[in-house]
């Protein structure tokens, strides 16, 4: 035998137990019957949608309907938020932002209209305190600043948990003052560059960049930087976020007792740092997610091992619970029970 052919028949041979592997790696699972809940909640998905769940570093399962695909963008809304919350982390990690500081600290404006005792930690749980209002402004330090100057404190912060835009665009601009650059770049600079997230950007085309629900992203990505939770902060060897800032992401902040007000698939669940608790065990989150008003519903169980996410190209308005939830406990009996 010559050596050519040799050499031919170990690629071969080295392609056929690839595909071999990637067979059984995904036949182990079955989730062929996943389409019947897709099509018996239909009018609540969408018709052009994507579901991709990752486990142990693959994706094990993909659905692209009507032409929509895992790398395709859409509007994500509220899901933005965990994106923002990410990049505070990431400078938590460099010790140049601390949760528990206060705003003014950064921001010496706050300190200025009486409220000072603000801290970027209720920026991220959504307790500032400050009244909703909608100041005028295209940057974020014209709209932050109208935060401070023009809009009234409603409660104490820390007392009353408000689902408003105000605390994460106000952690967004911090950020800002921090990185001394603009929000724009330094997200690509710390989470979509790192996590190959080139389907993601908070670009609008007015200029007037909204942290809190104002990004685009793709079902693809999402699922990159839900990695982080499930591999201890890493991405493909590289280490975006610490453990530490990992394990602070997935706490429990604020019990439902505290919430005034929230979307309502995730009623009834304590919130984290920009996600749901939507399961836990005493105050550790076992399950978080970020549904978004557009339908989009992406989550990671931590105790399962597994991140899944749905993506539709324009949902039917803000999912329901019942769908989320059936969803996810079908998937959750085929990955089987938790670690």
């Amino acid at each position: 035998m010559s050596v050519n052919c040799k050499l031919t028949c170990r690629k071969v041979l080295s392609v056929l137990s690839f595909m071999l592997l990637f067979q059984f790696a995904h036949a182990q699972y079955d989730f062929s019957g996943i389409e019947k809940k897709f099509d018996a909640f239909k009018d609540d998905i969408g018709k052009n949608f994507v579901c991709l769940i990752y486990k142990d570093g693959k994706i094990i399962y993909k659905k692209e309907v009507e032409g929509f695909d895992a790398r395709a963008q859409a509007h994500i809304g509220q899901a933005s938020r965990w994106f923002v919350v990410a990049l505070v982390m990431s400078y938590v990690d460099q010790g140049k932002i601390n949760l528990d500081e206060k705003v003014s600290t950064y921001l010496p404006i706050f300190a200025t209209y009486g409220k000072k005792y603000i801290t970027v930690r209720n920026c991220l749980t959504e307790t500032t305190g400050i009244k909703s209002c909608n100041p005028s402004g295209k940057t974020l330090e014209e709209r932050v600043d109208a935060y401070a100057s023009k809009c009234d404190i409603n409660t104490n912060p820390g007392e009353a948990f408000d689902y408003e835009n105000i605390g994460i665009t106000i952690a967004a601009r911090v950020c800002e003052v921090v990185a001394k650059r603009g929000f724009e770049q330094i997200m690509n600079e710390k989470i979509f560059r790192p996590l190959a997230m080139r389907n993601s950007s908070f670009f609008s085309e007015s200029g007037n960049v909204n942290p809190a629900n104002g990004a685009l992203s793709a079902a693809e990505d999402y699922i990159n930087f839900m990695s982080l939770f499930l591999n201890k902060g890493q991405f493909k060897g590289k280490q975006i976020l610490s453990e530490k800032a990992i394990e602070e992401m997935t706490k429990i902040q604020i019990t439902t007792s505290m919430i005034k007000q929230a979307p309502k698939p995730v009623v009834g669940y304590n919130y984290a740092l920009g996600t749901w608790a939507i399961e836990a065990k005493d105050t550790k989150a076992t399950a978080i997610a970020s549904p978004s008003m557009y339908g989009m519903f992406p989550w990671v169980d931590i105790c399962r091992g597994y991140a899944a996410v749905i993506f539709p190209k324009s949902g039917n308005g803000e999912s329901k619970k019942a769908t989320l939830i059936s969803i996810k406990q079908f998937i959750d009996g085929v990955i089987g029970d938790c670690h």
